[in-house]
C-alpha cells in the first residue's frame, strides 16, 4: 500500500520513510510536476508551511472529489486559522511538531485499516462492473451513465484495447491527436486527471478506474471487471 509524502516533508527531516516501511507500506515522493499523480496513493503527507501551503490547499481541493485518498498536513506552525483551513478544505487532521514519527505513522495506519475493513463488508459482487459504449460515449457504472467526450472515449477505448498492459503516454498521445509532441504527456495526463475527476463525483466505483504506472504510462483497473456493449 503506497503513501505519498510531499519532498519537503522529508528533506526537512519532518517525517521519516523507514517508519512506514516497518510497518509494510511503500513511500512515494510528490512534487509539483506529479501531483496528478496524488489520487493514485492511499493517504499523502502534505506540507503546510510556507510558500508550498499553497499546493497543499490546491491539493486538499482535489482531492476533494476523490474519497479514497486520504490526506494529512505536517507543519512547523500552530497558527489556528491555517490549520483550521486545512481542515475545512478536507484534510483528515493536521500534526504539529512535536509530534513524534510514531505517532503520525500510527494516526494513518489505524485510518487505513479502519477504512479497509469498512469497504469489505460494502462491496457486493458485481456492483463495479464496468461497461463501456464506445459509440454512445459513456460509462456505465451501477446504472448510472457517465457521458466521455471524444478525447475520453478515445483513450478509454485505447487502455480497453491493451487491458492489463500498460499503455505509454506517447501511444495515447498518437490515438487522441494523431502525433507526439513535446507536451504530449502532460495532455495526456490532464485528460486522464479530468476523467478521474468526472467518475469520481459520481462516487459510484471504489478506487480509480485508471492506473498510473509511474514513469511510464496508464492502464485500466483489474479491480474491476470491464465489458463492452
Amino acid at each position: 500500500m503506497n503513501i505519498g509524502v510531499y519532498k519537503t516533508l522529508l528533506e526537512k527531516g519532518y517525517i521519516s520513510e523507514k517508519y512506514f516501511l516497518d510497518r509494510g507500506y511503500t513511500t512515494g515522493i510528490i512534487n509539483d510536476q506529479n501531483d496528478m499523480d496524488i489520487v493514485e496513493y492511499k493517504a499523502v503527507l502534505l506540507d503546510g508551511d510556507g510558500d508550498v501551503g499553497y499546493f497543499t490547499a490546491r491539493v486538499l481541493l482535489e482531492l476533494g472529489l476523490n474519497t479514497n485518498t486520504c490526506a494529512w498536513v505536517v507543519s512547523q506552525n500552530n497558527d489556528f486559522s491555517q490549520k483550521n483551513l486545512y481542515l475545512n478544505l478536507g484534510a483528515m487532521g493536521c500534526f504539529s511538531g512535536d509530534v513524534s514519527f510514531d505517532e503520525i505513522v500510527s494516526t494513518v495506519n489505524n485510518v487505513l485499516k479502519k477504512m479497509n475493513s469498512i469497504k469489505s463488508y460494502d462491496r457486493h459482487p458485481g456492483d463495479s462492473d464496468i461497461i463501456f459504449n464506445k459509440e454512445e460515449f459513456e460509462l456505465k457504472v451501477r446504472d448510472q451513465r457517465i457521458q466521455l467526450t471524444k478525447l475520453e472515449c478515445k483513450l478509454v477505448s485505447c487502455l480497453f484495447n491493451e487491458f492489463s498492459k500498460t499503455v505509454s503516454s506517447e501511444k495515447l498521445a498518437v490515438e487522441l491527436w494523431g502525433e507526439v509532441k513535446k507536451d504530449s504527456s502532460i495532455r495526456v495526463a490532464n485528460v486522464v486527471h479530468m476523467l478521474r475527476n468526472k467518475i469520481a463525483q459520481r462516487n459510484v466505483v471504489e478506487g480509480q478506474l485508471i492506473k498510473t504506472t509511474r514513469s511510464k504510462g496508464y492502464k485500466l483497473s483489474d479491480n474491476v471487471v470491464w465489458k463492452e456493449q
